[in-house]
């Protein structure tokens, strides 16, 4: 979720803005692998799989035989409720300085190395207490390897990211750091057959929070998808993808799993502007009993997912993104989400471009004696980029976000704004 900035805050703000550079979080690829629950993920991770060989595109520094891009930003953050409380508002500046690399090495025609790779840090002004306790790695940095073997494409990876930041998960309140490790290594392979192409791939994954007062979220997963797609025409593919994962926690508060989906899916290009992608199917899921949660639930449920990409003309593109799907809860076995999202992008010259987001969650979980929730979220921000240079870059943006939880003391709303200026080398 982008952080966005709005007014001018005064002498404060001005003071530190003399020192200050934007904190901008590696905007990586489509996760790898996250959640074995969450089925529409498998299409990310097959969008992973059958990304685009190697090429020079993006790259802007030549390392011998590695191609490099390396950036540095800092930035400044106001949070008018960092601890996303309904009562206790408390509101900060947080300095924000990150650094990105992406290197990518060509080690012979048929192999191919990269790493993406985000670091940061975050200061408070006021609250020093909820300063990074160690750096943060942003979302999606990853490691991967590509080897080719005739039709088959194989990539090794290992994707991992620390992150602290809690708005993003729509579980969560009453809280300002949330601090987590979470790591993915496996496998996928790719076996083009020209019109056919089949996809599979399999990952460990790891889930460890740094913040005690969630240690009960602690859990390592086996999770595996496969699918298998037909280019019927130019313009039309179609296929079927099944996903499977099993879950163990590191303590008995949240129940053991074992999780599965499959479904269709379709992708075309309906006109030569809009784009649409949609997929949906059965997910299911059984749990193990005698986790502190008392949740005896299981999972029988559908998910789907329509995408559409309209580019309205060569300056503006917007997305439209409706969905449905479970995943893991935090004190009950699931939560099943159906969201709405908006995004639309403006070239206004060659120097600026314009942002817009808009979303609406609705989260429902699972029954359960310990504490089960029902969550309605929605946010909207706009964000403006000015190129100052060939190097230099500025950005100026504004965020909100409203919850409303239907048991007490868990509704907020936070108002987040953003300066900064990025440099890429």
């Amino acid at each position: 979720m982008n952080l966005r900035m709005g007014p001018c805050f005064g002498g404060r703000l001005l003071c530190l803005v003399l020192g200050l550079i934007l904190f901008q979080l590696l905007g990586a690829t489509q996760g790898l692998a996250q959640e074995s629950i969450r089925a529409s993920l498998a299409g990310d991770a097959a969008a992973f799989a059958n990304r685009p060989s190697l090429s020079n595109a993006g790259y802007n520094l030549q390392l011998g035989p590695v191609l490099a891009r390396f950036s540095a930003s800092l930035g400044l953050e106001f949070n008018d409720n960092i601890t996303l409380s309904e009562n206790n508002r408390e509101s900060d500046l947080i300095v924000r300085p990150s650094v990105e690399a992406n290197l990518a090495w060509q080690v012979s025609e048929l192999n191919a190395l990269r790493l993406d790779l985000g670091i940061g840090y975050a200061a408070y002004a006021s609250q020093s207490q909820f300063d990074t306790q160690s750096l943060l790695i942003a979302p999606l940095s990853a490691l991967s390897f590509d080897v080719f073997v005739g039709d088959f494409r194989i990539t090794f990876f290992d994707q991992f990211s620390l992150l602290q930041n809690p708005v993003d998960e729509i579980n969560l309140a009453n809280v300002g750091r949330f601090t987590r490790f979470e790591n993915a290594a496996g496998i996928t392979v790719v076996w083009d057959l020209n019109k056919v192409i089949l996809t599979g791939g399999y990952a460990h994954y790891n889930f460890e929070s740094l913040t005690s007062n969630y240690s009960y979220l602690d859990r390592n997963e086996e999770q595996f998808f496969i699918s298998g797609s037909l280019r019927a025409t130019n313009t039309l593919s179609v296929g079927v993808r099944a996903t499977g994962g099993l879950v163990n926690y590191n303590h008995n508060f949240n129940n053991n799993s074992a999780w599965y989906s499959f479904g269709p899916f379709l992708e075309t290009q309906l006109t030569p502007y809009i784009h649409v992608s949609l997929e949906g199917g059965y997910q299911g899921g059984s749990f193990s009993t005698g986790g502190l949660n008392n949740d005896t639930s299981s999972l029988d449920s559908v998910y789907g997912r329509l995408q559409i990409t309209h580019r309205v003309n060569r300056y503006i593109t917007e997305t439209f993104d409706i969905g449905r799907e479970a995943m893991l809860g935090y004190t009950t076995n699931t939560t099943e989400l159906t969201y709405i999202r908006y995004g639309a992008f403006w070239r206004i010259n060659a120097r600026a471009t314009l942002a817009f987001d808009a979303f609406y969650e609705h989260g429902l979980d699972s029954p359960s004696d310990f504490e089960s929730e029902r969550v309605d979220r929605y946010g909207v921000g706009a964000n403006i980029d000015y190129r100052l240079g060939r190097h230099l870059s500025t950005s100026l943006g504004y965020w909100f976000i409203d919850r409303t939880s239907d048991l007490p003391d868990r509704s907020y709303y936070q108002n987040r704004a953003l300066w900064g200026i990025t440099y890429e080398f």
